[in-house]
């Protein structure tokens, strides 16, 4: 996780945000509707160069898929290229899925 101090005024007259308080926020600085989306610890990048791909499963085995992503955050992935909607996507296993 990243902090950044940060100015900045509220709207309303609540009162519920106080000097030294902490807040979650989330600065939108982007945003695609209707796009194809993946988790974005699918997307891995080829050795030695800027290519991305995904490992999809292809009669039932998992194959390299070159993609182009648009937009990624710390989440998720939008995949511009090289993936069809529908395509079942490996997901590696996180730390939670390990235990």
């Amino acid at each position: 996780m990243t902090y950044y101090k940060v100015m900045l005024s509220v709207k309303g007259d609540e009162a519920l945000l106080k000097p030294g308080m902490t807040a979650k926020v989330l600065i939108e600085t982007a945003k695609h509707n209707n796009v194809l989306l993946v988790p974005a610890t699918a997307v891995k990048r080829k050795k030695g160069g800027q290519q991305h791909y995904v490992q999809v499963l292809r009669n039932g085995k998992p194959e390299e898929a070159d993609v182009t992503t648009g937009l990624v955050n710390d989440e998720k992935a939008e995949i511009v290229n090289g993936l069809n909607p529908g395509e079942q996507v490996v997901v590696p296993k996180t730390k939670q899925d390990r235990n």
